[in-house]
């Protein structure tokens, strides 16, 4: 298995395979690497959130593809759909949630009315 970055996961849904070409194994994709990915495509290409999602749901669905929690990734998917939060913010409540916490503290009062998450009081 391999391990993929932000910046060839960006050739790759940006530019296809005319830019990279990745041979043909099993490749790794970290929560880290998408929340850089969502980020660039967002604010260095200026994707609208409805394209970002639809790229991302293309790139999780690719069957050499691993992904760390895939349940977590599809329901951040879904959740940054909806909106209320950051596409990072929904990610770090799922993946808490999936390891076991029962809630993520925030101070984004918006963020706080969303699943997983519950608004710190200072």
């Amino acid at each position: 298995m391999i391990g993929l970055d932000t910046n060839v996961l960006v050739a790759w849904l940006v530019q296809g395979q005319r830019r990279i070409v990745l041979p043909s194994t099993q490749y790794r994709v970290s929560h880290v690497a998408l929340l850089e990915l969502e980020w660039v495509l967002s604010n260095k290409f200026g994707y609208p959130k409805d394209t970002v999602v639809a790229m991302l749901r293309r790139l999780v669905a690719v069957s050499n593809i691993e992904l760390d929690r895939p349940e977590v990734v599809m329901a951040v998917l879904d959740d940054h759909e909806l909106g209320g939060a950051d596409f990072g913010d929904f990610l770090i409540a799922r993946d808490n949630l999936a390891a076991g916490c029962t809630s993520t503290l925030t101070l984004d009062a918006k963020a706080a009315r969303k699943t997983g998450f519950t608004l710190a009081r200072s």
